[in-house]
C-alpha cells in the first residue's frame, strides 16, 4: 500500500522559496543577535554614563560650582520681554544675551499637560544654553568693549514681537556708542543689526563675533542611529563630535592620533550618479548608513575609534595625492634597495 499516493511532491520553485524564507529568517536573527542587540546595549550604557555625568559635580565647572534655579536667575536681572504667538522669553540686558526662550506650542512629551519645550536658559543654571554677541579689538588696542557683564539700556521699544523691534544701547564712556536693533519674524528668525557710533577723534577697528554657548551636557536619547553632540564646519570641513568624545578629551575636540580616512567614489558611467559631484549631493541618510557600517566593523574588531566627520572633494584629492606620492616614494626606495643589493652581489663575485 502506498501511503503517499495523494501527496504531491514539492516543485523546485517551492523548495527554493522555502529555502529563501529560512535563509532570510537566519539573516534577521543573526543581525539582531550580532548587531542590533549589542548596539542597543552599548547605547544604554552610554546613556547611563551621560546621566551620571549630568548628575555629577565637576570641579571647576562654572555651572556645577554654583548652580542657580532658572526662574531665580531670570528674575535677578533686568530684561526685555519676547512675546510672539510661538515664542515666549526675554533678553538679558546684562551682556545683551539671548538666554530665555520657550516654545509656546511645543511640549516635552505627547501629553498636552507636559511642560513647554525650553530652548535657552541663563548662564549658571542647569542645562545653561544661550546666545551672545560681542566685539574684538585689533591687536594692541585698549578700546573698552562690552562684555557679558556690561548692562545695556533699552533705547527704544518695550516688548520684542513680530511687529515691534527693540533697540539696545551701551556707551563705553570713551566716545563709542554701541547699538543693536533686534527684530523678530512672525515665527522664529531673530535679526540683529549692529551699529557703532564713534564720537572719539581716533578711528577704531572692531571685529564682531557671535556664538551659542552650552555649559553642560544636555539630556540625550542615547539611541545609536541618532547623532547627538557638537556639529560644525571649519575651513570647509564638517566635524561631528559626540558629547562623550569631548568629555574624553578633557573638554577639547582634537584630531590627535592616527587617522584612517575612507573615500567615497561614484561611477563615472552610471547615470544614477552622474549629477553627484560632492558630499552635498549625497542624501544625508546614505552618509549616516555609511558611518554606521564602518562603526559596526570597528566595533566587531574591538578597535577604539572616533569619527572625525566628513570632508569634501578637495580633501579627498589631497589624501589620494599624498597616498600616491607615498606609494611612489616607497616603490622608488624598494627599487633602489634592490639595485644596490644587485650591485653589491656583482662586486662580491
Amino acid at each position: 500500500m502506498n501511503l503517499n499516493a495523494n501527496k504531491t511532491p514539492l516543485k523546485p520553485d517551492n523548495q527554493n522559496f522555502i529555502l529563501a524564507i529560512v535563509l532570510s529568517m537566519a539573516i534577521i536573527f543573526a543581525w539582531q543577535f550580532f548587531f542590533a542587540a549589542p548596539q542597543a546595549e552599548k547605547a544604554a550604557q552610554e546613556q547611563a554614563v551621560v546621566q551620571q555625568q549630568q548628575q555629577a559635580v565637576v570641579p571647576g565647572d562654572p555651572v556645577a560650582d554654583n548652580v542657580v534655579m532658572r526662574d531665580a536667575a531670570i528674575k535677578a536681572s533686568t530684561r526685555v520681554v519676547i512675546d510672539t504667538p510661538d515664542l515666549s522669553g526675554s533678553i538679558n540686558l546684562a551682556g545683551a544675551q539671548f538666554d530665555d526662550l520657550k516654545f509656546k506650542n511645543l511640549r516635552e512629551t505627547v501629553s498636552p499637560t507636559s511642560a513647554n519645550v525650553t530652548l535657552l536658559s541663563p548662564s549658571g543654571t542647569a542645562n545653561a544654553y544661550f546666545a551672545e554677541q560681542g566685539y574684538v579689538a585689533t591687536s594692541g588696542s585698549t578700546t573698552k568693549l562690552p562684555d557679558s557683564k556690561s548692562v545695556w539700556t533699552l533705547a527704544s521699544g518695550s516688548t520684542l514681537s513680530a511687529s515691534t523691534p527693540v533697540t539696545l544701547s551701551w556707551d563705553n564712556g570713551e566716545g563709542l556708542v554701541f547699538k543693536r536693533v533686534i527684530s523678530l519674524s512672525d515665527q522664529y528668525v531673530f535679526t540683529v543689526k549692529h551699529e557703532v557710533e564713534n564720537k572719539s577723534p581716533a578711528p577704531v577697528s572692531l571685529i564682531p563675533y557671535a556664538r551659542v554657548q552650552r555649559q553642560d551636557t544636555p539630556k540625550t536619547e542615547g539611541f545609536y542611529v541618532f547623532f547627538e553632540g557638537l556639529l560644525g564646519v571649519q575651513d570647509g570641513v564638517l566635524t561631528e563630535a559626540g558629547y562623550s568624545d569631548v568629555s574624553d578629551e578633557g573638554g577639547k575636540i582634537t584630531k590627535d592620533g592616527k587617522e584612517n580616512p575612507r573615500i567615497i567614489a561614484v561611477s563615472t558611467v552610471d547615470k544614477t550618479w552622474a549629477t553627484h559631484k560632492d558630499l552635498s549631493d549625497l542624501p544625508r541618510r546614505l552618509l549616516r548608513e555609511i558611518e554606521q557600517f564602518f562603526q559596526w566593523i570597528l566595533d566587531v574588531e574591538g578597535t577604539e575609534h572616533r569619527l572625525l566627520g566628513w570632508r569634501g572633494v578637495a580633501e579627498a584629492e589631497r589624501i589620494i595625492n599624498r597616498a600616491t606620492l607615498a606609494h611612489t616614494l616607497e616603490v622608488d626606495r624598494e627599487v633602489a634597495k634592490r639595485l644596490r643589493a644587485k650591485s653589491a652581489k656583482k662586486k662580491n663575485r
